[in-house]
């Protein structure tokens, strides 16, 4: 990810830690999307960040950086959900094949 627009949680990362890993993303099939955010926020662990990917993929980035340290992101995926393919390929799409 290359944050380009401030404010958001991944400049305040790169502002406290430099480059690293800034979240794990965990999807959790076979859970309802209120059930993922409820368990999370029942360990205690408040949403930072969320919105929809696609206006199709709700998620969620949850505080969880002080337990684990780094960052939990759920999302919620339906079952007829294809993933469009990427505006660029590093290296290129034929290099990595």
């Amino acid at each position: 990810m290359q944050p380009v627009v401030e404010p958001t949680i991944y400049h305040e990362f790169l502002k406290k830690h430099g480059e690293g890993v800034h979240h794990i993303a965990l999807r959790c099939p076979n859970v309802t999307w209120a059930e993922k955010v409820a368990r999370l926020e029942a360990q205690g662990f408040r949403v930072i960040q969320s919105g929809s990917w696609l206006g199709k993929l709700p998620y969620a980035y949850f505080e969880t950086e002080s337990a684990t340290g780094t960052t939990f992101e759920m999302w919620d995926e339906p079952d007829n959900f294809v993933m469009p393919e990427p505006e660029e390929w590093w290296p290129s799409r034929h290099d990595s094949v």
